[in-house]
């Protein structure tokens, strides 16, 4: 059977990749906040009719909102609630701020979402999960270096279709060209951005955006230093890409280890692709196919 994906929010920690974290909720076993917290979207949906109009409901209609991909009704919630909640209710206020910088990042108003970050992490900081605020402080990082960065857009017909094979690790690849290379890309839904290695990147002639940004190794926790490069175009099928952002990390940090062998994955297609491509469909006998028009 063939599997359909529409990409929401989903972020994997893929090797060294940073993934946006789930903010932490100080609260009761259930309730609201507790299915914000657990990921349990279909009762959070189900908990929004009992809630009276105003704040609360609002507030957890945007997280909601931010869960399932209606970005922009989200970022719309959030700003309305979090004047109210601010100075009352810090814990949420956390969750709300890291919530709407994700929204604008996924909706590539990197300037907004670097400026909420800093907000969340000047006045909120404390009611960040320890567990957490190192992988925090790193998205953030990241998203600063992309303050000025052009957003990414997408042009060429809705429909598109790509080879797909096994590599040695057991996920998907896919050849592309880009900048006149042509290279395998793994393909991974849950990986916040796309990314390449340093010689990779060197190849194919991208220029590094100024600065420096850290992710953490997920069972090490070392934090390993990356940079940031935009791909002006990018074709996948029929479609082109503007403006995609790829991750530079150390080509060792994307090596995995089998055993007296090591696989070098020198580029991998993230979740801000599979999100512009639309419903993303893996079919069994090897192939993927998505289709902007059924969104």
């Amino acid at each position: 059977m063939d599997r359909d994906i529409r990409p929401r929010l989903r972020y994997l920690v893929l090797y060294l990749l940073p993934c946006i974290h789930v903010p932490f909720v100080a609260a009761a076993a259930d309730g609201p906040d507790a299915e914000v917290q657990q990921f349990r979207l279909d009762e959070l949906e189900a908990s929004l009719p009992t809630m009276q109009p105003g704040t609360e409901h609002d507030y957890f209609a945007g997280l909601l909102a931010n869960r399932t991909g209606h970005i922009e009704e989200s970022i719309r919630l959030l700003n309305e609630v979090l004047p109210a909640i601010r100075g009352s209710q810090p814990l949420r206020a956390e969750v709300a701020l890291e919530a709407l910088a994700d929204d604008y990042n996924k909706s590539f108003r990197y300037f907004d979402a670097a400026r909420t970050y800093d907000d969340l992490l000047t006045h909120f900081a404390a009611q960040v999960d320890r567990r957490h605020l190192q992988g925090t402080k790193d998205d953030a990082g990241v998203v600063r270096l992309l303050r000025d960065a052009p957003p990414q857009s997408i042009s060429g017909p809705g429909a598109v279709r790509l080879k797909t094979v096994r590599n040695a690790i057991g996920s998907l690849n896919t050849e592309l060209t880009v900048n006149g290379v042509r290279e395998a890309w793994l393909l991974d839904t849950g990986a916040n951005q796309s990314a390449v290695s340093g010689s990779f990147a060197r190849r194919l002639g991208l220029t590094p955006l100024p600065g420096y940004g850290q992710t953490t190794a997920g069972i090490t926790g070392v934090e390993n230093r990356l940079q940031v490069a935009i791909v002006p175009t990018m074709q996948l099928g029929g479609a082109t890409l503007h403006n995609v952002v790829v991750l530079i990390l150390d080509d060792a940090n994307l090596k995995v280890e089998m055993g007296k062998e090591a696989y070098q994955i020198n580029a991998i297609i993230g979740y801000p692709v599979f999100q512009a491509l639309g419903v993303i469909t893996f079919l069994q006998g090897g192939g993927m196919r998505a289709a902007r028009e059924c969104l």
